[in-house]
């Protein structure tokens, strides 16, 4: 199994691993399998319990992957998207997948590297700020086409970018 991303993305993402990472991912799939190789530790966390056991089934040894449901389910018509940093916890993605935000918390694990690829993207990388060592690096899948996303530079610094394909931002936390 491959991560569903460009030959580009898959390359920018492995430049930025070391085999002696701690890495966490939100959004489990071919990406899991795949850059597990290259680091120390990987973990992984996913919202839809019947992808979650599909991909028990292919979990490499340095592997963890958690299964966390979604809070509640807010209609496309009452969606509240966050404009800014701080609009990112009042947020209706943060109310409808506050237990799948926080669940690194529970990891009890200071992490090097993240690949956001689920649910709540700006939200997780808002939460996984504190979690993540000084200079960590998050990895955001679909950046470029969805400009709600980029409110995480409000925290982070650009350091790498894919804008074709599916696109992806390499942020550093500053």
């Amino acid at each position: 199994m491959t991560p569903w991303m460009s030959q580009q993305e898959i390359n920018t993402i492995i430049k930025h691993l070391n085999s002696d990472d701690i890495m966490l991912e939100y959004g489990c799939g071919g990406s899991t399998v795949f850059f597990c190789e290259y680091v120390k530790e990987y973990y992984s966390i996913e919202h839809n319990r019947s992808w979650y056991q599909k991909m028990l089934k292919q979990k490499k040894k340095n592997t963890t992957l958690f299964y966390v449901d979604r809070n509640e389910i807010t209609s496309e018509s009452e969606r509240i998207h966050a404009n800014s940093w701080e609009q990112l916890y009042s947020s209706s993605r943060y109310n409808d997948f506050r237990d799948y935000i926080h669940f690194p918390k529970s990891i009890g694990k200071i992490f090097d590297a993240v690949l956001i690829d689920g649910r709540a993207r700006p939200e997780c990388s808002r939460f996984i700020f504190d979690h993540i060592k000084d200079g960590g690096i998050v990895f955001m899948h679909d950046y470029w086409t969805r400009k709600r996303y980029h409110v995480a530079e409000e925290r982070y610094k650009l350091i790498d970018a894919v804008k074709t394909g599916q696109s992806l931002a390499v942020l550093k936390k500053i």
